[in-house]
């Protein structure tokens, strides 16, 4: 499933209990944040049909209640760069190699675009306070569904064999990319894989 309050839901269901209406709402919001209002490739039929269920129970319409969702998610532009990078950072081993990715998300990621120096730079501060060998950004535009990806370390070749495209200047455009852990991740752990004199 694409998110956790689906399954929690799901306990509510098997063991028949109704979830009052302002829980149901919020593990709704929760299944529309988590999914991206569905679009998210780690969606699955099960967080749609229990969405559907709860949007019943709450008396809110999934569709509006989505919109407002992703309205307030996007309210990054008087974030600061560090806050943004690390509101949603996870770190990975490929291979014995530390690699940090996070991921900004946006109905319209325009504002960001500008600032890619920025963010570039502060990736490069997170890589080696951290010592990490790679560290990427994702910044997922919403509305247009893909990402760009920003990187610093080393190898980036890594990356551009992992997405099946060049770094231009320190990033990438993946058209329908909107998954950390289903697009990004497991190409990438390949990639280390296949790169074994990679010390």
């Amino acid at each position: 499933v694409g998110a956790t309050a689906t399954l929690i839901a799901e306990q509510y269901f098997l063991h028949n209990v109704e979830p009052p209406p302002a829980i149901a709402a919020l593990l709704l919001a929760a299944i529309l944040s988590d999914t991206l209002v569905f679009a998210s490739p780690t969606c699955s039929e099960k967080d749609r049909t229990v969405a559907r269920r709860l949007e019943a129970i709450a008396g809110v319409e999934a569709a509006a209640l989505g919109r407002d969702l992703i309205a307030a998610r996007g309210d990054v532009t008087g974030r600061s760069a560090r806050d943004l990078v690390e509101s949603d950072f996870k770190e990975f081993t490929f291979g014995g190699h530390r690699v940090g990715i996070a991921q900004v998300e946006a109905p319209d990621v325009t504002p960001l675009l500008s600032r890619r120096e920025e963010f570039l730079s502060e990736l490069r501060r997170v890589s080696a306070e951290k010592g990490l060998r790679q560290v990427i950004l994702m910044v997922t535009d919403i509305g247009r569904k893909g990402s760009y990806l920003w990187f610093a370390g080393e190898r980036g070749d890594l990356l551009e064999r992992a997405m099946g495209r060049p770094l231009i200047e320190g990033g990438m455009y993946v058209e329908g990319c909107m998954s950390r852990k289903k697009q990004v991740v497991p190409p990438l752990e390949q990639a280390f894989a296949t790169t074994p004199r990679y010390t």
